[in-house]
Parts: C-alpha cells; sequence; structure tokens
C-alpha cells in the first residue's frame, strides 16, 4: 500500500509581523497541506484567550521571540517558554497562553489534526470581550463544563 499522496503539491510560505502591531492578538496562517496547518501568533500586552481544547488537533509551539506562559485547568501554569524554546499539546488538552514579557510574543504553531474527527475549538471559561467581537462562538451552547467534566 502506498502513502504517498500524488495529488499533492508542497506549499511555500513566509511571514512577517503585521505592521503597527502593538496590542491585542493576531494570528498570521501561513498554509495547511493535509492534516497540517501552520501559523504564527502574535500576542502582545492584552492579547485574549480562554480555557478551551482542541477535539481532533495535536498542536507543537515554537517561541520565535518573547515568552509564552501556558496555564491549565485552575489557571495551573504547566509551562513557560522562552525564544528557541517549544510545546506539543495533544489533542483533548485544556490550555490557554499569554505573553510572559514586555516584548510582543511571537509564536510558530503547527497543528495536526485527525481527519476522522470533526475538529472543534472546545471553549471551557466563557470567550473574552475580544473573542465575542470577533464573533467567535461557544460550541459548548453556553455552558461551561464543571472541574469534574475537564478531568474526565
Amino acid at each position: 500500500m502506498s502513502t504517498t499522496n500524488k495529488n499533492a503539491d508542497p506549499v511555500i510560505f513566509n511571514f512577517a509581523q503585521p505592521e503597527n502591531f502593538v496590542d491585542g492578538k493576531k494570528r498570521v496562517g501561513l498554509g495547511a497541506a493535509g492534516m497540517i496547518t501552520a501559523s504564527v501568533q502574535y500576542i502582545a500586552e492584552g492579547g485574549d484567550t480562554n480555557l478551551h481544547a482542541h477535539s481532533a488537533e495535536d498542536e507543537a509551539f515554537l517561541v520565535l521571540s518573547g515568552r509564552a506562559r501556558f496555564y491549565g485547568v485552575g489557571d495551573v501554569v504547566f509551562a513557560e517558554i522562552g525564544p528557541n524554546e517549544g510545546l506539543m499539546i495533544p489533542r483533548g488538552f485544556p490550555y490557554w497562553f499569554e505573553s510572559a514579557s514586555d516584548d510582543v510574543l511571537a509564536i510558530y504553531k503547527v497543528g495536526a489534526k485527525d481527519p476522522y474527527i470533526k475538529n472543534e475549538r472546545l471553549n471551557y471559561d466563557d470567550l473574552t470581550d475580544a473573542q465575542k467581537a470577533r464573533g467567535d462562538q461557544h460550541p459548548l451552547t453556553g455552558r461551561v463544563p464543571t472541574e469534574d467534566e475537564l478531568r474526565s
């Protein structure tokens, strides 16, 4: 059995920090090929995120500049990483992260999605005001799971 995808072409990408970026969060999509997506996220002071998981996506993060602090259930810090350091998060693992320095955080993210499972962002905390303004949806129909549900 051949595992080569004869219908796929390589994807070339490049990126640059958005001009005049000083606050909030900005995602720059780099491309997708098969099950893999890549992006660079820029997060400055005031960047927003909430406790969430991805139902069918494993993720790898690599800090390009600044520092990132990752939190799990109950806002427990489980990692703080700086330039040239990375972290892998398996699908279904609840987390959120923030910039942990005065510098703009630039973090490279690669996601690999299981093609047999619908990938959803599962928001465990209420959305931030900035997420609501962007039109982000709460796939849990507004109900926030209990900590016992998060652990199961």
